[in-house]
């Protein structure tokens, strides 16, 4: 176990190196001149615009996931949502994959403030993940399949990252198959103690979450539809940052850079460092559009995203600092009543 978790530490630092030298690479070789003048064009005002779609974006992700807890029988209020959620998105920005990560904390801060069950919470948080991921990849798969036969010059691109991007889920749902099948043999086998238990819990969990999609089709569909409008979103946030710079590009350029933007963030390197600046200027170039252009736009988007991980890390540190303070509290309690109960 524990060089399973020094492998893990490993590997997370050598692949945030590898994404930072990337990154140093793409910026040393920047033209910065052009790209200040380029985010000089920005107003205050676009950009506000520009963050209030990736914050709406957010929040409708905090509305779904109430839905979702509704369902469980747990009605939250959005401000408690919200605080989870904010916490959730920072701890996910540090792991390895860019979309996933902070599933546990969410469930737990969730657990504390609003006192869900870890399994239920866990639960909503999972099967959230689930319409999200669903919903993007038929979108992908549609949206990809549309520009391949479009033959356009960036096809060849798409049709590459879109083919890996299966093999990857499908190495992922195998993955869970032989997991879930492993958890069926170990908890029939009676005599295997604590083994027997966790698999036993790993079963029932995955029984909570199958059946949210049994009893909640009306909350599945009104989640897919706000999933997907969330895309469209992004799409719309997308045009109007090469709107207010001055470039029109096409929605079929718009659409490709979605498509190629989000495949990447699955590349196992935290917070997609590199990795997402990189493939930003392979399609900014397909489509006709320079380096400087492609590294303005993943400027622009990553301060949008940073200010919600600013957000998260307050939100983090107030959290664990109110826990801290019950826990000191509560333990300073605890010695006051023994010592009464003692001098009783």
């Amino acid at each position: 176990m524990i060089e399973k978790k020094q492998k893990s530490f490993y590997l997370f630092w050598i692949s945030l190196a590898l994404g930072l030298i990337i990154l140093l690479i793409l910026f040393l070789t920047a033209d910065w001149r052009t790209i200040l003048s380029k985010l000089l064009l920005l107003t205050a005002f676009e950009f506000v615009i520009i963050f209030s779609i990736r914050f709406s974006i957010f929040l409708i992700g905090v509305w779904q996931w109430s839905r979702v807890l509704r369902s469980y029988h747990y009605h939250v209020s959005l401000a408690d949502l919200l605080i989870s959620s904010l916490a959730e998105r920072c701890v996910t920005f540090f792991t390895p994959i860019l979309y996933v990560g902070g599933e546990g904390v969410k469930a737990y801060t969730i657990k504390k403030i609003a006192k869900v069950p870890m399994k239920e919470g866990l639960a909503s948080v999972i099967v959230q993940r689930v319409i999200e991921f669903g919903t993007i990849f038929l979108f992908l798969l549609l949206s990809g399949i549309y520009l391949i036969i479009q033959n356009s010059p960036i096809s060849w691109l798409v049709a590459v990252l879109l083919g890996a991007f299966i093999l990857f889920l499908l190495f992922v749902i195998l993955l869970y198959a032989g997991f879930i099948n492993l958890s069926i043999f170990f908890k029939k086998k009676k005599n295997m103690g604590k083994i027997n238990k966790i698999f036993t819990k790993i079963i029932e969990f995955k029984d909570v979450v199958i059946q949210f999609f049994k009893t909640n089709r009306g909350v599945f569909l009104n989640n897919s539809l706000f999933a997907l409008l969330t895309i469209f979103l992004y799409l719309i946030q997308f045009k109007l940052i090469f709107y207010f710079l001055g470039y029109q590009v096409s929605w079929t350029g718009i659409i490709a850079i979605y498509i190629i933007t989000t495949i990447v963030g699955f590349i196992p390197i935290p917070g997609a460092l590199g990795t997402y600046e990189g493939s930003a200027i392979l399609i900014f170039s397909a489509l006709g559009l320079t380096s400087s252009l492609a590294l303005t736009f993943t400027l622009i988007n990553r301060a949008t995203f940073l200010i919600i991980i600013s957000f998260g890390l307050l939100t983090l540190f107030q959290f664990t600092f109110t826990r801290m303070n019950q826990l000191i509290f509560n333990n300073h309690d605890s010695l006051i009543n023994g010592e009464t109960k003692e001098t009783n």
